[in-house]
């Protein structure tokens, strides 16, 4: 299929009504009607909301039938202030949530506008715009709610129905996910790994988790499951928090009698700090995690020991009246000893394709057991680093709101390697038989050594996004129109393999390893040009999107969107491993010599 027939076919698909409002957006909206006592709509009513944990002031005026819409509100909880002169001046109390929409009316009576009426009944948040499957989760939500014991804020996921926790790995199962960071895309990019961002979960304000209702503004796949978070920004007064979490080993039991029970130790201090640099203008927040856990998953024989820093900083300043910016920055290192199960020649290589020059290795060797109880069975896992990130909105008028959003991930690593200290050490495989001749037919009994290699993987991507938001009232009802893109200039992985080879030993029978015999020395098939290998794989992946979302009335919303998008894969190597074409940086030369530009 060419390109015009691929653009078609992507055009076919999107051009379908998308039923929510669940965008990557890291706002909400209030909207509301303003009558009289008489019942009669008020035109002309002034709408103002602020609120201590937002910066800004945010207002409107209502329309000839008395309706007023504002957007591009922060989650937080708002005094909502209705003024017309001749009326008394009411307040009300709203509380708004990412993504979505909060109903405030207004009843207003004759009087003096120096006149206050506070109203302290709730604000509900009806919806009808969000028709697909999507919660809101607080934070006070988060902190208190006892979803698993784990503490990550990752696990709110648990809410949405078919996913679950891995009880081995405490990895998520089901469909493919998508997470947001104050309007980031922050998910690791090959893999789609959620745990690509951990950090202090004291530091969201508002979470939102959709698993149904995909649309043009979603993203590249729009399919599975998306996380949209919004995190704190700090307040015109200093404030903080600080928790500590701990399971000693007693608090550890098994429900089977005679079987002990795994290994749990926990210990998290948890940390935030947030205030004014200059009120009601410039606000910073902070937030520190320590993760120091030691756990055995399936009575494993030595524990999982997880060590790591969460750093969170997070800056915003109200440039202009129309003009907010938000810059944070996330650092999460871990380094997660005996995480990994070294039974193989590296993880997912299995010894049975070991070969040496024209002669293959037994390939029957996954019927012996490692010896799993040694430390140079297991190995270490190391993941995360930086990633900073920034949302700039300019409210232009009213009714137009422009966004940009970024993100940068540079060399985030996902390294698989030995224990510290181990080494890179061969894989020893011995075999011996019954009768005492190496040159029989031989089983094998143990395999002991490194059992593997050192495999690297550091992730980078840069991540940019532009949109647009109309806001248009006609005869028919009002339209939310919405442009933009996700632009990924890089998405790279920068892979190693430092492969240790196998060892192939005869152990004479009644011996103990002393008179063991080495009589081969393999590495893996693919790999016989030496034990390393290296590849910079990267991509350039460019989307675009347009959507309306049309309330013919306020209990009714239609939404369709159109999106396009274009992928550049390459390798550095690729040519280099075929063997075909020699590259310059403006012409490559095959191996005839026949020019190509």
């Amino acid at each position: 299929m060419g390109i015009r027939g691929r653009v078609v076919f992507a055009l076919a698909l999107l051009l379908v009504p998308g039923a929510s409002l669940a965008q990557r957006a890291t706002t909400g909206t209030v909207t509301g009607k303003v009558i009289d006592a008489s019942g009669a709509v008020l035109p002309g009513v002034a709408i103002s909301l602020q609120s201590p944990e937002a910066l800004g002031q945010f207002s409107a005026v209502t329309d000839a039938q008395g309706l007023y819409r504002v957007t591009n509100l922060a989650p937080a909880t708002y005094q909502v202030r209705a003024e017309l002169s001749g009326f008394q001046t009411v307040i009300r109390t709203a509380t708004v949530r990412l993504n979505a929409v909060t109903e405030v009316a207004f009843t207003l009576a004759v009087g003096s506008v120096s006149e206050t009426v506070t109203v302290t009944a709730e604000s509900p948040i009806v919806d009808p715009e969000r028709a697909g499957l999507s919660v809101n989760i607080n934070n006070q939500a988060l902190t208190t709610v006892p979803v698993t014991t784990s503490r990550r804020f990752q696990d709110a996921w648990l809410v949405v129905p078919g996913v679950n926790v891995n009880p081995a790995t405490q990895e998520l199962t089901g469909s493919e996910r998508r997470t947001s960071l104050d309007g980031a895309d922050v998910t690791d990019p090959f893999g789609g790994d959620i745990f690509a961002v951990n950090l202090n979960y004291d530091a969201i304000q508002d979470v939102e988790i959709k698993a149904l209702g995909a649309e043009a503004s979603d993203g590249s796949s729009m399919v599975g499951q998306y996380m949209n978070i919004v995190t704190k920004s700090g307040g015109n007064t200093f404030h903080g928090s600080a928790a500590l979490f701990i399971i000693p080993q007693n608090f550890n039991g098994s429900n089977v009698q005679g079987i002990p029970a795994n290994k749990r130790e926990d210990y998290q201090p948890d940390l935030t700090l947030g205030g004014p640099i200059e009120r009601d203008r410039i606000w910073f927040f902070s937030a520190y995690r320590r993760v120091q856990t030691d756990q055995t998953f399936n009575n494993a024989a030595v524990p999982v020991q997880k060590r790591g820093n969460l750093w969170f900083l997070k800056g915003t300043a109200q440039l202009t009246n129309g003009h907010r910016l938000q810059v944070s920055f996330q650092y999460d290192r871990t380094v997660q000893a005996n995480a990994l199960f070294r039974g193989t020649a590296a993880p997912n290589r299995n010894l049975g394709l070991l070969t040496s020059g024209t002669t293959t290795a037994n390939p029957a060797l996954s019927s012996a057991t490692p010896q799993i109880v040694a430390p140079s069975a297991l190995g270490t896992l190391v993941k995360g680093g930086p990633l900073a990130s920034f949302n700039y909105n300019w409210v232009v008028s009213s009714t137009k709101v422009l966004q940009l959003v970024g993100s940068f991930m540079i060399n985030k690593p996902n390294d698989l390697q030995p224990l510290d200290g181990q080494g890179l050490v061969p894989t020893k495989i011995i075999q011996t038989n019954p009768q005492g001749n190496i040159l029989g037919s031989l089983t094998t009994t143990a395999m002991e050594g490194g059992f593997g290699a050192i495999d690297t993987s550091h992730r980078s991507m840069i991540y940019l996004s532009p949109s647009m938001t109309f806001l248009v009232n006609d005869r028919l009802g009002s339209h939310e129109f919405r442009g933009g893109a996700d632009l990924y200039p890089n998405i790279e992985n920068k892979t190693s393999s430092d492969l240790a080879p196998a060892e192939f030993y005869y152990r004479p029978p009644g011996t103990t390893g002393s008179a063991d015999v080495l009589f081969e020395r393999d590495i893996l098939r693919g790999f016989d040009g030496g034990t390393t290998v290296s590849n910079d794989a990267y991509e350039h992946h460019y989307g675009a999107y347009f959507q309306d979302r049309w309330k013919p009335s306020s209990r009714v919303a239609v939404k369709a969107g159109v999106r396009a998008e274009s992928t550049s894969i390459f390798t550095a190597d690729r040519q280099k491993v075929l063997g075909l074409v020699r590259c310059r940086p403006v012409r490559c030369v095959s191996r005839h010599g026949a020019a190509q530009l």
